[in-house]
This record gives structure tokens, C-alpha cells and sequence, in this order.
């Protein structure tokens, strides 16, 4: 399997950190506070058995700007509920449908 733990920095430079599956191009919109949880998450069992989190009511109330793989030349906006920890993206200047329609790096359950 290919999973990628990456970043997520918000406008004050602090991070939270999410995973990417790879082998499936799927982005999982819930994050971790830290990469020693992200990694205990995809070490606690395989894919098929590890607990999903499901997107907590009103995230989209307390989302804002981040910046996703901040370090690397690829680098893209989006939106997060850092309470919530959970990607709600995209970026606020485009529209969720489009978005979500033509990147599938989002993910919406």
C-alpha cells in the first residue's frame, strides 16, 4: 500500500496532518494533530479495518484557508475545520461542485 502522511498548514504556520491513499488517488478528509498519530492511525489495522471518522456536524461553520503539501511545488489551497479536524474544502473561490466534480483529491463521502 501507498500512503503518504502530509501537511496541512494553516495562515498562522501551524500544522495538522492527513492521509493520502496512493494506490487508490484518494485523500481522506480527516486529520490528525500530529504525524506520530497520523502514522499510530495507519498502523492500527489494514484497510479494510480501520475505523473511518465520519464528518462532524456544522465543520463547514469553522472552516478556513490552509495550504495542503506546503512544502512541495504542487502545493494547493483549500479549507479546513481545524476544531473539527477535517478537510472541507476547496478553496473558497471555487465552487464545491466543480471541485469536488473535477479533483478527485477531495473526498466527500
Amino acid at each position: 500500500m501507498s500512503h503518504d502522511i502530509f501537511p496541512v498548514e494553516f495562515k498562522d504556520g501551524s500544522r495538522m496532518y492527513g492521509i493520502n491513499d496512493g494506490t487508490s488517488c484518494y485523500m481522506y478528509p480527516f486529520l490528525f494533530h500530529t504525524q506520530k498519530v497520523a502514522q499510530a492511525w495507519l498502523s492500527s489495522g489494514d484497510r479494510d479495518t480501520r475505523i473511518l471518522p465520519t464528518e462532524p456536524d456544522n465543520a463547514r461553520m469553522t472552516e478556513e484557508d490552509v495550504i495542503i503539501y506546503p512544502d512541495d511545488s504542487w502545493a494547493f489551497n483549500s479549507r479546513v475545520s481545524r476544531p473539527a479536524a477535517w478537510i472541507t474544502g476547496p478553496n473558497k473561490d471555487v465552487s464545491r461542485e466543480e471541485t469536488w466534480e473535477d479533483h478527485t483529491i477531495y473526498c466527500r463521502d
